[in-house]
């Protein structure tokens, strides 16, 4: 390059001073050759003249040799080619050409002539010619030494000038240049960041001076680029991550240290090989796919797929991919490969615990009712379906006796006693707490419904050990039929349900087969619970007071406040209607509390209508309701209504002691310890009365209305023996300092017969129905003033 420079300023200022030089000469020859021309025409004009006369004698004497010495003398004349002299005579022809000339090339030549004359007397008379043919004047003839030497002088001096300034462009322009070329080869070469030193303060300088700055900023740049490259180098090796590159069409181009370590490949076993070869076969369709997915620009994509590790074993990877441009133009793929075999082997686990129960291992109710589904959907048309719903009996009652842990157990110890049916079963499950289901498929599931069920309840006959303890427990199952009675999931589940609330109606500790009939009652118990809801909602619900009548003297003792439900179509609604549904809803104590708060406001006016301190008013108690806050507002109602605690009677059935949990015993305790009067109803209806009385301490015992009824029934044998167990349990009572009540007084004869075996007090038909607040006060104005019946 710096060459070329040099021979292109060389050859530039070589034909500019040629051309001046060539001007120059070119002029000067012009103006020489012309001048030696017109000098040569005038000397030869004047030789002509001259030897014309000098002829003119001898030719008008015929002088031959003369003639002839002349034209000797004519022709050594420089410029002189031929010579040629005639007279008109023809006597004397003379012609002579200068050695080595030929006769043609001289004729070629220009010529000159001059008349030859001689005077005579009276004039001159031309008596021949003399013609010159002559050579023109040549490049340098025409010069003279002076100007040949100034000439010379000249042009040595336009080469000197050519040999400085091409010294000069030398030293100003290519040597400053070649430094600057010679770093940049340098550069290109080495990669070392030449400087170059500037030797002058021109442009040159400057030029340098801004190399150096760029080379000092590139060689910056450079470092920082090769920092970066290290960096990234680095978090492409270093980083704990599975990374590698690969064309478009899917061929590995680089791996990360990391992604050799995790996979067990050497690096030249794997750069230039498919992907998809290490890829498990069966996935390879997928991987294959997305490569035609990818642009650039566009998000990243995820892939999941199953690798083959060098040793052969598999790992289940997430792969993120993203298209990038590389230096040379082209596109390549950047991945980063995730090793989610843990991951989905937990998912495994997840999805396995999302539909398995974690207490039994059975499955649960989510992956029951996808099984379910399954297998309704696979069944054919001779395939039926048996759904048998198991419900623990007494339940909750266990759990909340001996706790949580011993529920749990009793669960385990449950399900290991049916394991071998299970294990029959086409499903089994663990609904939710105390519930289960079993699915039995086969041509025949009605029998093999039957027997399961048995088989079941005959596991249930002994005990089951529950931690430290032994728990007895009985089931209630219900059973509905696919495809007789459902044709989907949610019915045959639903029926099934419906099936074990029959039995559990029934007395529990058995089976029942759904019926249409079912769906009836479960319509009746859905307007039920609306019924509850509404008033709950609105207050419907309210206390309806029943007098507790002294047998000796008449005299109204008591008020029992009977729930009821004032609906505002259906009308007065009992118990009998609600209760039920209001226990297996959990919705007793809300209306426990309506009635007892009502019962306590409006307890006063009837009181106001008797003697102070006579009437006691008595609620009736679930033993739902028995805990440590129903004990609590209680005490908060007794001291809002201004009622003495006293006064209060707390009436619970047998059910409260056969829970026999410790926090209804504490609330008994509670409500007794502030004076209220603790009352046992329906007592004899249960199992192990007696044993009751001997656990809990109560005050009042209400005989229950069966055996006062029976005590007069037609049959002897009946009134007798209902005679004979009323008669022990006043006995008892007695023994105890129990009062007691007779419940279900409908006549005479049974208050005389109940009040001569030593029954103090009575309620019933006989005296009075339950009645509301209005009605109670206007009974207590008519039939009762000063509360003593008049019909006593």
């Amino acid at each position: 390059m710096i060459r070329s420079i040099e021979n292109r300023f060389r050859n530039f200022v070589s034909i500019v001073l040629a051309v001046v030089l060539l001007l120059l000469l070119g002029g000067l020859t012009i103006i020489s050759m012309q001048r030696a021309r017109e000098q040569a025409e005038t000397g030869l004009a004047s030789l002509a003249e001259m030897n014309a006369l000098a002829l003119a004698k001898p030719v008008w004497d015929f002088d031959r040799s003369s003639v002839n010495t002349i034209a000797q003398r004519i022709i050594i004349e420089p410029d002189i080619a031929r010579v040629v002299i005639a007279d008109k005579t023809g006597a004397i022809a003379i012609s002579m050409n200068e050695p080595g000339l030929s006769d043609q090339a001289a004729l070629r030549l220009p010529s000159l002539t001059r008349p030859i004359a001689y005077k005579t007397l009276s004039t001159y008379e031309e008596i021949g010619a003399l013609k010159l043919f002559f050579h023109r004047p040549g490049l340098l003839s025409g010069f003279s030494h002076t100007e040949l030497l100034t000439l010379s002088i000249f042009v040595l001096g336009i080469l000197m000038l050519f040999a400085a300034s091409i010294a000069i462009h030398r030293h100003l322009i290519i040597r400053p240049l070649r430094s600057l070329t010679d770093a940049m080869e340098t550069t290109r070469r080495l990669g070392y960041r030449q400087r170059v030193t500037p030797h002058s303060n021109d442009e040159f300088a400057k030029i340098a001076r801004s190399f150096n700055e760029m080379q000092d900023k590139l060689e910056q740049e450079e470092q920082l680029l090769q920092q970066a490259h290290r960096r990234a180098s680095d978090l492409y090796n270093l980083t704990p991550a599975m990374q590698f590159s690969s064309t478009m069409t899917g061929v590995i181009s680089a791996v990360s240290d990391y992604w050799l370590v995790a996979t067990g490949y050497r690096r030249n076993a794997v750069i230039g090989r498919p992907f998809a070869e290490l890829v498990v076969e069966a996935d390879r369709d997928i991987y294959r796919r997305r490569l035609t997915n990818h642009r650039i620009g566009e998000p990243a994509q995820n892939t999941t797929l199953r690798l083959l590790k060098a040793n052969g074993d598999i790992l289940d990877v997430l792969i993120v991919e993203t298209a990038v441009s590389t230096i040379n133009g082209g596109v390549e793929m950047l991945s980063v490969m995730t090793d989610i075999t843990e991951l989905r082997r937990s998912e495994a686990r997840i999805e396995h615990q999302a539909v398995t129960d974690y207490l039994t291992g059975l499955l649960n109710r989510v992956g029951f009712e996808e099984a379910l589904d399954y297998a309704i959907s696979d069944a054919d048309h001779t395939t039926r379906l048996a759904c048998l719903y198991i419900d623990l009996d007494r339940f909750k009652s266990i759990n909340d006796s001996h706790g949580h842990s011993a529920g749990d157990e009793l669960l385990r110890a449950f399900c290991a006693r049916l394991e071998p049916i299970f294990a029959r079963a086409r499903l089994a499950a663990r609904l939710g707490g105390d519930e289960f289901a079993i699915v039995i498929a086969g041509k025949d599931v009605i029998d093999d419904a039957r027997r399961t069920a048995a088989q079941i309840l005959s596991a249930c006959d002994e005990d089951f050990a529950a931690g430290d303890i032994m728990v007895s427990t009985s089931v209630s199952i219900g059973i509905a039929l696919y495809p007789n009675d459902a044709l989907t999931r949610r019915e045959l589940l639903r029926r099934a349900d419906l099936a074990m609330y029959q039995q559990k109606r029934l007395g529990r500790d058995g089976v029942s087969f759904f019926h249409p009939n079912m769906l009836q009652r479960a319509r009746e118990r859905a307007m039920i619970e609306v019924d509850i809801a509404d008033g709950l909602a609105n207050g419907w619900f309210e206390p309806f007071f029943q007098p507790i009548i002294a047998l000796a003297t008449g005299r109204i003792i008591g008020f029992e406040a009977l729930m009821r439900l004032r609906h505002p179509q259906k009308g007065i609604l009992s118990p009998g209607n609600f209760v039920e549904v209001a226990e297996e809803t959990l919705l007793i104590d809300d209306i426990g509390r309506q009635i007892l708060e009502k019962a306590l406001t409006r307890f006063p006016l009837i009181a106001a209508k008797l003697p102070p301190g006579q009437c006691r008013i008595a609620v009736n108690f679930s033993p739902l309701q028995l805990t440590a806050e129903t004990a609590d507002f209680v005490s908060e109602k007794l001291e809002e209504s201004g009622v003495a605690p006293e006064m209060l009677t707390i009436e619970i059935t047998e059910a409260v002691f056969l829970e026999d949990h410790p926090s209804v015993r504490s609330a008994l305790e509670q409500l007794r310890s502030s004076g209220c009067i603790i009352a046992l109803d329906d007592f004899g209806t249960g199992f192990s009365s007696l044993s009751y009385l001997n656990r809990f301490h109560v005050d009042v015992i209400k005989i229950d209305k069966s055996f006062t009824t029976a005590s007069t029934d037609p049959d002897p044998l009946i009134s007798a023996r209902s005679q004979r167990l009323i008669e022990g349990i006043a006995a008892i009572s007695q023994k105890m300092e129990c009062h007691m009540i007779a419940e279900g007084v409908e006549t005479a004869e049974q208050a005389a017969l109940v009040h001569r075996i030593g029954i103090q007090s009575a309620q019933g038909f006989l005296y009075a129905r339950p009645m509301s607040l209005a009605d109670t006060l206007a009974f207590l104005e008519r039939e009762a003033p000063g509360g003593i019946l008049k019909s006593h």
